[in-house]
């Protein structure tokens, strides 16, 4: 195990269990799913590959473009924000104990959340966490219409919206 302490958070993390399980994890989850969203995404990467979170990642084991899921989360109007996460083998903990844990690593937000979002079979079910990233981007395909969406996809913004819901009733006094 290796810790990592960044912002409010200590992280513990198994980077060589992590490196194995990637090496499992053949094609991201943007490139598996070929929606409008997905694609843009992946053409966003490119500009976005910010040094200090490509570090981050592969000082935990994480190769930088092999996100399990993202979703667009922002609509028609630019720019489009970006949400999606990665999954290491390990825990954190959180410093000052707030709940509203985020912190920049360069122009990502990120957030660590503990266990998974669904089971992805190149990862163990147990002792693993998620980091989260969100970052804002615009529309970089010229000809593929946003708008295009599939199951999945809308799948994911129900999901979003449904974790976004209690998350926001969680705050209120």
């Amino acid at each position: 195990m290796k810790t990592i302490n960044i912002g409010q958070y200590i992280i513990n993390v198994d980077a060589d269990a992590t490196r194995r399980a990637y090496s499992g994890y053949n094609t991201p989850g943007p490139e598996r799913c070929k929606c409008g969203y997905c694609n843009n995404w992946v053409e966003a990467r490119k500009l976005f590959k910010d040094e200090s979170f490509v570090d981050l990642l592969s000082s935990m084991g994480i190769p930088y473009g092999y996100e399990i899921e993202v979703c667009e989360v922002s609509g028609k109007d630019s720019p489009h924000m970006y949400s999606g996460w990665y999954i290491f083998i390990g825990d954190f903990e959180v410093i000052d104990g707030s709940e509203n844990h985020s912190h920049e690593v360069g122009p990502y937000e990120i957030r660590l959340s503990k266990g998974l979002s669904y089971p992805v079979e190149e990862f163990p079910k147990e002792g693993v966490s998620e980091l989260h990233f969100f970052i804002q981007t615009q529309w970089y395909l010229k000809k593929q219409d946003p708008n295009t969406v599939t199951k999945k996809t809308k799948i994911g913004y129900m999901l979003y919206n449904t974790f976004a819901d209690l998350i926001s009733k969680k705050k209120k006094p």
